[in-house]
């Protein structure tokens, strides 16, 4: 049904924004970004795979929530296996040590807001 109609007209930084989530991938092996318009979501998902690919070698999986979009890397992730479980046992050991816990950053999570808009 959906090939019916034209394809929708991407936005105009849309280049950008295919960039910003794979280099958040390759980086951290998972990106999610909030608030992708609808018409915009299966372009979105195509040429992130389609970049991440070519840049890394490696497939994704992609999920869609509402106006969320979500890359997974497991190749890239299994890398970094090792760095997260140093980070988590770090922040076990300050629970039971009880000392003030400092929440990690979130370089992973993007807003469609934060780049469409010029």
């Amino acid at each position: 049904m959906d090939k019916l109609f034209p394809e929708p007209v991407l936005n105009d930084r849309f280049a950008l924004i295919v960039q910003v989530i794979t280099d958040t991938v390759a980086e951290h092996a998972y990106a999610e970004i909030q608030n992708v318009p609808g018409d915009q979501q299966a372009a979105l998902r195509k040429h992130v795979r389609s970049a991440t690919r070519q840049r890394t070698g490696h497939g994704i999986r992609t999920f869609v929530h509402e106006s969320m979009v979500v890359f997974i890397c497991e190749p890239i992730s299994q890398q970094h296996a090792a760095e997260r479980a140093r980070a988590a046992s770090k922040a076990m050991n300050s629970i039971l040590t009880r000392e003030p816990a400092t929440p990690l950053p979130t370089p992973w999570r993007l807003s469609w807001d934060t780049w469409a808009t010029p």
